[in-house]
Order: structure tokens, then sequence, then C-alpha cells
């Protein structure tokens, strides 16, 4: 998804539309607070870099992403790569790896 600080979706991919994330509405409205609770999108913005973090998903450790954008400061590049969505339906090949 592309987003602001603000958390408004300024665009999103067709995995994000498959959750139903809507571009004009916030993220942070989708799920619970909790699933939000290790949002790093203001850190990103803040310090103009890529934060990173690691997680357990409902498939296995993934890897969360905030990568600002150079020329829109309040912009955010945010997406998940891993095992947390289901790979295995596109016809990709998933290995689930005991340690990193």
């Amino acid at each position: 998804m592309l987003i602001e600080k603000s958390r408004e979706i300024i665009a999103a991919n067709l995995k994000a539309a498959e959750f139903d994330l809507k571009t004009g509405s916030k993220c942070s409205s989708y799920g619970s607070p909790e699933q939000h609770r290790g949002c790093r999108c203001n850190e990103a913005v803040d310090n103009a870099k890529c934060v990173a973090v690691t997680y357990e998903g409902p498939m296995g450790k993934a890897f969360g992403y905030w990568v600002p954008v150079a020329a829109k400061p309040e912009w955010i590049l945010h997406f998940s790569v891993g095992t947390s969505f289901e790979y295995e339906s596109l016809g990709v090949p998933v290995q689930k790896i005991e340690k990193l």
C-alpha cells in the first residue's frame, strides 16, 4: 500500500484489495487495534528511513516494511512479505523456515 502519515491509503495493490483495503480510507481502521500496535509509519516518516520488523503471522514468520517516498516526505510504501499470506494459492511454492 501507499499511505500517508495520516494513515490514509493513497493506493493499494491487488493483495491489499483482497483484504478490502480501499483508497481514501485509513489503514488503521481495519482490523483490531492490537493488529496496529507495531505500526512504524511515524518512525519511518519522522526519520526519513526505511523501518523493518519481523513478526509471527498466521502462517509463520513474516516481515513488515515502511519505506519513505523521497519525493513525498509524508508518503510511505507499506508492505509485508513472508508466509503471512497465502502464496500457495498463487502457485508460489512456500517453504517454512525454522530459523533465519
